[in-house]
């Protein structure tokens, strides 16, 4: 054997070898991309699984809260139209009984209707700002005061000036009550539940 042949089988030997290097190392490239594609494609699926149920569970959510929401305020509407209803009640006896000369009959009418209206303010104040439920606990006594005072004086007749005067001047009072008191506090009411409907002022 000669030298060249020598050479000639080392080289054939080496090139056997460097092939087999290259196609393992090409086989062994394209099982671990296959391999890598495939992990990736199961968290994938696994991840877009989870998110699904996620987004599942907050639609649920929310639209339990928007029933939650949406009954709350329709009982609120429902209250507001009643408080209101009471109060037109109470201010209509109230008025009946300051400007309708006495009568026992219609002191009772005005006494119900406080009592009615009280009440149910009491009961249903939590749907209500602050300031609304003074404003109307306010009014509310101030024109139950007014009514006490001519039920304590029924049959009473000033004498002096200074009695006349002090009569003159109860009746203005009833009379603010009822004419500037009054329509700012239903002002008030019906922008609240015009709000609650969602109608433009």
């Amino acid at each position: 054997m000669t030298f060249f042949d020598l050479l000639y089988v080392v080289g054939g030997v080496l090139a056997s070898l460097g092939g087999g290097v290259v196609i393992v190392y090409a086989f062994s490239s394209w099982l671990g991309r296959l391999w890598a594609d495939r992990l990736m494609a199961k968290e994938t699926a696994k991840h877009t699984q989870e998110l699904e149920r996620l987004r599942s569970d907050l639609r649920k959510v929310a639209f339990e809260s928007e029933v939650r929401f949406s009954k709350l305020h329709e009982k609120r509407a429902e209250i507001i139209a009643e408080l209101y209803s009471k109060l037109v009640v109470y201010v209509r006896s109230g008025e009946n009984y300051l400007y309708g000369g006495h009568h026992d009959k219609k002191y009772e009418a005005y006494i119900e209707s406080f009592k009615d209206l009280t009440v149910f303010l009491e009961r249903s104040e939590i749907y209500f700002s602050d300031s609304l439920c003074k404003g109307l606990s306010d009014f509310v006594f101030k024109v139950k005061q007014h009514t006490d005072e001519k039920f304590v004086m029924q049959g009473y007749t000033p004498q002096t000036p200074a009695e006349i005067e002090e009569s003159k001047k109860m009746l203005k009072s009833r009379w603010k009550a009822i004419t500037e008191e009054l329509p700012l506090l239903k002002k008030q009411l019906t922008d609240e539940f015009r709000s609650l409907l969602g109608v433009q002022q």
